[in-house]
């Protein structure tokens, strides 16, 4: 059964977090660094980023396993966080200009780096995007709720959006 989140969380309290949750430090792309190499029977993956108030970061990192012979065997695994610390306070990160997710961006700049040092693109990404998932999914269901929509469907819709990036 769902259940409505204003029924476990006081209202003022998830104004406070949806605030959080949807403010943004807007970086430069200039700012945003991504790169790779190989090191050791690892290749490495980063995305560096130069806040505003000029310290760096990282919103994303990773990993392929290589043999001995120096090739992959797996795509790289990786972990994105949009989220940095800055002046005492966690917030999302968004890159000005960019046309696409972060989740997207890194995706994509990591399989450009991989292919760049092999020679080809990774086979596969192994890892999850379910804490993404999660919140797109959460977001959908209560605009789906609050518009009125059928709890049942509102769930459907909202499973709709959150698979979409895939296809399904």
């Amino acid at each position: 059964m769902w259940t409505r989140v204003t029924e476990i969380i006081d209202p003022m309290w998830l104004g406070i977090f949806i605030i959080w949750a949807i403010s943004g430090l807007s970086v430069k792309r200039t700012d945003v660094h991504p790169d790779a190499k190989i090191q050791g029977p690892h290749w490495n993956f980063w995305i560096g980023v130069t806040l505003p108030n000029g310290v760096p970061d990282f919103l994303a990192s990773g990993s392929a396993p290589l043999d001995a012979n120096g090739r992959p065997e797996s795509g790289p695994s990786l972990y994105i966080d949009k989220r940095v610390g800055i002046d005492g306070t966690t917030q999302r990160v968004d890159i000005e200009g960019l046309d696409k997710s972060l989740t997207d961006f890194a995706l994509d700049e990591a399989s450009r780096l991989f292919e760049a040092t092999f020679g080809h693109p990774p086979e596969k990404l192994p890892g999850s995007l379910i804490d993404d998932n999660r919140a797109i999914f959460q977001r959908a269901y209560l605009a789906e709720i609050d518009a009125g929509t059928d709890p049942n469907i509102a769930k459907i819709k909202a499973a709709s959006l959150t698979w979409s990036w895939m296809g399904l």
